[in-house]
């Protein structure tokens, strides 16, 4: 029997790994979403990109790659070997995928200085901190927290050495954060001058404007601060109680 003899059960059994595949895909991307990458993180700090490497995985290589194998004139236990190496190389893709996305998140938007940065994972491990330390200072998700100056020596000493040894900028070291609530008179002090910011900006005149227009507010409501992201920049945008509010991702 020729190929394409076989042709509609093909497609048929590659329409439904693709369904199969959908429904996983459709479960991860809500937890990217809404738990490793909520707004602006996804477009900032990788979540698209690792997002386009599971569609890749899960909806092109195991669809297709059962399109090319499956032959309904095999044997049934043939038939069940080759779908169970399919799902064998699928899943290992997926799980490096998972790994590869969820080893990139922010796991904190840290303010140093005038501006937000995404701290990741591996920034803390290096000082053996444990994640949930990070609830402390917020509940935001991720955490967003204030990183102050270090006081005396001893810190001053502190705060070099990680960065020399370990390549830690200010924002990344746990021993500076404080809540950012506690410290938004110095956030304020920093925030940027929107409407002058924004004076040879037409994206960002129209998105403030957009803004200003929903909430039915005026600049001076809210605190509109930098924050670059892994990928891309953003203004992050905070009501007077240190709440984060909305963003303005920058253009590609």
């Amino acid at each position: 029997m020729s190929w394409t003899s076989t042709l509609p059960s093909r497609i048929r059994a590659s329409g439904i790994h693709f369904l199969l595949s959908l429904i996983v895909f459709l479960g991860l991307l809500f937890i990217i979403l809404y738990r490793w990458y909520p707004a602006p993180f996804f477009s900032t700090d990788g979540g698209w990109q690792g997002v386009r490497i599971m569609i890749g995985v899960d909806l092109v290589l195991g669809p297709l790659l059962t399109f090319l194998i499956f032959n309904p004139n095999k044997a049934r236990r043939m038939i069940v070997i080759d779908l169970g190496v399919i799902s064998l190389i699928q899943v290992s893709a997926i799980i490096w995928g998972v790994y590869a996305v969820n080893s990139q998140r922010p796991v904190a938007v840290v303010f140093w200085h005038d501006s937000f940065y995404s701290v990741k994972a591996e920034d803390l491990a290096s000082q053996q901190v444990d994640l949930d330390q990070l609830r402390k200072f917020s509940a935001a998700v991720p955490p967003i927290i204030y990183a102050r100056e270090p006081v005396g020596e001893e810190e001053v000493m502190q705060t070099l050495t990680l960065g020399m040894n370990k390549g830690l900028g200010e924002w990344q070291q746990l021993h500076l954060y404080n809540p950012l609530q506690e410290s938004l008179d110095r956030l304020a002090e920093r925030a940027l001058a929107i409407e002058e910011f924004s004076a040879d900006k037409p994206w960002l005149k129209a998105a403030l404007a957009g803004f200003l227009v929903d909430r039915n507010g005026v600049v001076d409501d809210y605190l509109f601060t930098r924050f670059s992201g892994s990928y891309n920049r953003a203004i992050l945008i905070f009501d007077r109680q240190g709440n984060l509010l909305d963003s303005f991702v920058y253009p590609d």
